[in-house]
C-alpha cells in the first residue's frame, strides 16, 4: 500500500479537533464519541492515556467494557516523533515528555469543552500514569480531575530492574545515539534522569483528586513497584493494589499487558467507584473479565 503524502494527510485533519484524536491509529467506536451523553451515574468523561511506544488501540477492550456500562470513554495518541526523526507506524509517546504533556492538557481541555463536563476521570498506563501526576501538578488538573487510576505508572522513573545506572551511563556517553535508538521519553523515565529529578520535586498528589494505583509484582519495566505508588499530600485519598496479591494470581500479568488484562479492568472499575477511605479491594473486584465478555456482547448486539 502506498502511503499518502504527508501534506495531503495533514490537509485532511479537522482543524477543530486536536490531532491527538485523529489518524488511523486512534481508537474508534465506542470511544471518542462527542454525542455520548453524560449521566448522573457517570458525570465525567473517562479518559485513557497509553504508555511509551504504544497507541490508543491498547485500550480497545477497556473502552468497550466501560462504554457498555454507560461511561463516555476517550483515548488518544500523543508524543509522536518530531519531524525528521525516524517513525514507526503506530508507535507514539516517544517524544519529549514536557512537550507531550502540553498535547495531553490541550486534549483534555477539548474533551471537557465538547462534552460539557467540569471534570474527567483519568486512567494512565506507564508513561500515561506519569502524565496524570504531571497534568495535576503543572497543568491545572487539580481542578479538572475527579479520579486518577495509574497502571504500573512511572511516577518516579524506573530502575529497569537495576539496569538504569548502566543505561544512564551509556546515555551520558552518547546522548544522540541513545535518543535515536531508545527515544527521548524512554530515556527521560530512567530514575537517574534530570527529568525525573524535576518530576520528583512536584507534589505526588492533590487532595481534590482520588487516586488508585495498580501494579504487578511481575513488572520488569516500571521498577521497583514503589515507583508506581504515590504519597498522600494534604490528606489526598490514595489506594494501592498489587494485582497478584489482590486477585490471588499465581502468575500475575506483566507490564505491557496490563491495560488489556481482565483482572486489571475489574480493578480499574473498583478505583472509579470505590468510596473515599476504601483502600482494600476485595477479590470480587477482579472479575472484570467475565463482566467484560457480557458487556462486549451487550454493546455489540444492542
Amino acid at each position: 500500500m502506498t502511503a499518502r503524502p504527508a501534506s495531503r494527510a495533514r490537509a485532511e485533519l479537522d482543524p477543530d479537533v486536536p490531532a491527538t484524536l485523529q489518524g488511523r491509529y486512534v481508537i474508534g467506536a465506542p470511544a471518542n464519541n462527542p454525542r455520548k451523553d453524560l449521566s448522573e451515574e457517570h458525570p465525567c468523561p473517562l479518559v485513557f492515556i497509553h504508555g511509551t511506544t504504544d497507541n490508543s488501540f491498547r485500550w480497545q477492550k477497556a473502552a468497550t467494557y466501560f462504554a457498555a456500562r454507560g461511561y463516555s470513554v476517550w483515548a488518544f495518541n500523543y508524543g509522536k516523533p518530531e519531524e525528521g526523526r525516524p517513525a514507526i507506524p503506530g508507535v507514539f509517546a516517544v517524544n519529549d515528555i514536557d512537550e507531550s504533556a502540553l498535547e495531553i492538557a490541550a486534549t483534555i481541555d477539548y474533551i471537557l469543552e465538547i462534552t460539557g463536563a467540569s471534570k474527567v476521570d483519568l486512567v494512565g498506563h506507564s508513561q500515561g500514569g506519569l502524565h496524570i501526576k504531571k497534568y495535576i501538578a503543572e497543568h491545572g488538573g487539580q481542578d479538572t480531575v475527579r479520579r486518577a487510576v495509574g497502571l504500573a505508572a512511572t511516577y518516579h522513573g524506573t530502575t529497569m530492574t537495576g539496569m538504569s545506572s548502566i543505561l544512564q551511563n551509556l546515555v551520558d556517553r552518547n546522548p544522540e545515539f541513545a535518543d535515536l535508538v531508545a527515544g527521548t521519553a524512554a530515556i527521560q523515565q530512567l530514575n537517574s534522569s534530570e527529568f525525573i529529578r524535576r518530576l520528583n520535586e512536584l507534589p505526588d498528589t492533590h487532595p481534590n483528586v482520588m487516586y488508585t494505583n495498580i501494579f504487578t509484582s511481575k513488572d520488569l519495566t516500571a521498577t521497583p513497584n514503589s515507583t508506581s505508588q504515590l504519597e498522600s499530600i494534604g490528606g489526598a485519598d490514595v489506594a494501592e493494589a498489587e494485582v497478584g496479591a489482590v486477585c490471588g494470581l499465581l502468575l500475575p500479568p506483566g507490564h505491557a499487558s496490563l491495560p488489556e488484562n481482565d483482572h486489571i479492568i475489574g480493578l480499574i472499575e473498583w478505583g472509579l467507584k470505590r468510596d473515599r477511605g476504601d483502600h482494600t479491594p476485595v477479590h470480587s473486584g477482579c472479575n472484570g473479565g467475565q463482566r467484560w465478555k457480557l458487556g462486549y456482547r451487550f454493546f455489540h448486539e444492542s
